[in-house]
Parts: C-alpha cells; structure tokens; sequence
C-alpha cells in the first residue's frame, strides 16, 4: 500500500508539471472562441516545445489577434485582365486615360508579359484576409520562434550591407525594433487622422 502512494508522489510533479506547461501561456478574446484558444495553445506547445514562453505566448498573441481581425470576403466571379485604353489617349497623359467600351489598344506595354492583355472571368470562392497588413513585430515573433533570421538587413549608415543581416540582441537590433515602433505609432496616428479629415 505505501508503495502505491509513493509512486504517486513520485508521478504527482510530472503531471503538474505537464499542466503547468499547458497553463502557462493563455489568452482571451471576444472573438476567438475559447475551444480555439486551447487549440492554438496546443498547436504552439507540440510544434514548438523547446521555445521559451514569452516566445510562446508572443506567438498565441500574434495568432489569435490575427483570427480577430481577420474580415469576411465574398466570392463571385469578375473579368480579369487588361480593360484597354483609346489608342490616342485625349488628355495626352498616361496618368489619365478616358476609358471607353470600345477602346482597342492595351493599356500597357506589360500587359502581354504578365499575361493580362486579354479579358477572362475569374469565379473566387468565399474567403477570409486580414483587415490590416501584418506588423514587424508579429513577423518577428514567428520568425524567431521558427528559428529564421531577422527580416531586416545590416545597414551600414543608409547602405544595405549585402549577405548580412540584423543578429538579434545586438545594438542593431534594438535600434531597429525601436524604429518599427515609431513608424508603427507614425502610422496609426497618421490613419487616425485621416479618419477624423474624412469626418
């Protein structure tokens, strides 16, 4: 009998210790259910076991604020391709052309290399993207915790220094995690002004 309880005793740590490493990143959402929370914090423990739990719980952050905002879009069919252009453009400026149903010429030279110069329907399934472009920090903290290198190259005053790039926790990299933040603040005060211009 005593055997029996000091095995576990002796299983009691292990357990609480898987539990703890489960618990011990977490977050909440209005949006994102509970259930998919877990499974993200799953996901992130078995794919990544050995990373530290800021890493881990920088990376739940960045998935589920990227399920938050992600924004539905309706599928249905469009024409795809190069609409065309008058061949005497009446303005006389490529920055204006005056479009019209029987236009013949294509409205670019480049049309034919990327294979627009013709008109095609194109039917797109429903399907869900981002309403915002994806930060710095939030490709960071995927990339490190994947073990790729930082996404910015060594510069060297306002030349990019070829075939290296930006070590982290190097002096460069502050430098460059502090630039992001101020570009990134730039540009949310920017587009809140622009909100508040357009009423």
């Amino acid at each position: 009998m005593k055997n029996k309880w000091l095995g576990f005793a002796c299983l009691l740590p292990l357990l609480s210790g898987c539990n703890d490493a489960n618990s011990s990143i977490s977050a909440s959402s209005d949006t994102v259910s509970k259930q998919q929370i877990d499974t993200i914090i799953t996901n992130i423990n078995k794919q990544y076991p050995d990373a530290s739990n800021d890493l881990k719980q920088n990376a739940l952050n960045t998935a589920v604020r990227a399920i938050e905002n992600l924004v539905f879009v309706k599928g249905g069919s469009f024409e795809m391709g190069d609409f065309r252009a008058p061949c005497e453009i009446p303005s006389r400026t490529t920055n204006r052309i005056d479009w019209s149903p029987d236009a013949q010429c294509l409205s670019s030279p480049l049309s034919t290399r990327k294979g627009a110069d013709y008109l095609h329907k194109v039917t797109l399934d429903s399907y869900s993207m981002s309403a915002y472009e994806t930060s710095f920090m939030d490709m960071e903290w995927m990339r490190q915790i994947n073990g790729l290198p930082v996404a910015d190259n060594k510069w060297d005053g306002y030349h990019i220094i070829e075939g290296e790039v930006v070590e982290r926790d190097s002096e460069d990299y502050e430098y460059l995690l502090t630039r992001k933040k101020i570009n990134q603040q730039e540009q949310k005060i920017g587009n809140r002004l622009k909100i508040i211009a357009n009423g």
